[in-house]
């Protein structure tokens, strides 16, 4: 199951992030990767990490978020890192049942009796 961090968590990860300045109109995005990292690697599977890689799961999740920066409501630093793991998490979601999907690949099935 992936969980979510505390807010408390989150200020100690983002401590060099300045928590109450207002955000630039780009939302300057890319200063959240490492934070994104971070989360991305504590919430995959280890099982997981042979075939996804964490950093291809933030490049997505920052592509989704620039995709998607007009839907984004907040007003400061913070929750836009709230709105960013969000989409991390459904990305990390993503990817998995996607590795699930392809065990399951119709392509490699082979009837019982042909056995």
């Amino acid at each position: 199951m992936l969980a979510l961090h505390s807010d408390a968590t989150m200020s100690v990860t983002l401590g060099y992030i300045p928590m109450s300045d207002a955000l630039p109109a780009d939302l300057g995005l890319e200063r959240f990767r490492d934070y994104l990292c971070l989360l991305a690697r504590v919430h995959l599977h280890p099982r997981h990490h042979r075939r996804l890689d964490p950093s291809d799961v933030v490049q997505q999740t920052l592509l989704d978020a620039y995709e998607k920066q007009a839907q984004f409501r907040g007003r400061t630093a913070s929750e836009l890192a709230q709105w960013l793991r969000q989409i991390l998490i459904h990305n990390i979601s993503d990817a998995v049942r996607a590795l699930a999907t392809a065990k399951r690949d119709l392509a490699r099935e082979q009837s019982l009796e042909a056995t």
